[in-house]
């Protein structure tokens, strides 16, 4: 499997203060180079999914990001996801993942 590391940024908190939790963001940085290629591929019109941990999935619409709105379906596990990653503001967790 691939890795790659995830992040909430203090800006992102920041803008979050509005209270629109559509607009959380988790940052993509450090990604394996197996995956640079696949990545580059993704837009909002040519999503794909990412698995991380062999566990979750989301869908990717966005290079640099996983928004929550791409993810309305595995929106529960989005916000367990930022909750954990928030809780280290700029702090890369890295962990295994698919791109498909």
């Amino acid at each position: 499997m691939s890795v790659i590391a995830l992040r909430v940024t203090t800006a992102e908190l920041a803008h979050l203060a509005s209270g629109n939790v559509e607009q959380r963001q988790i940052a993509l940085k450090g990604v394996s180079e197996d995956l640079s290629g696949p990545l580059t591929e993704i837009t909002r019109n040519n999503r794909r999914k990412l698995t991380l941990g062999g566990c979750f999935e989301f869908v990717l619409g966005d290079r640099s990001a996983l928004w929550r709105a791409h993810n309305q379906a595995a929106a529960e596990d989005f916000d367990a996801l930022f909750e954990l990653l928030a809780l280290r503001p700029d702090r890369e967790f890295r962990c295994l993942c698919s791109i498909e």
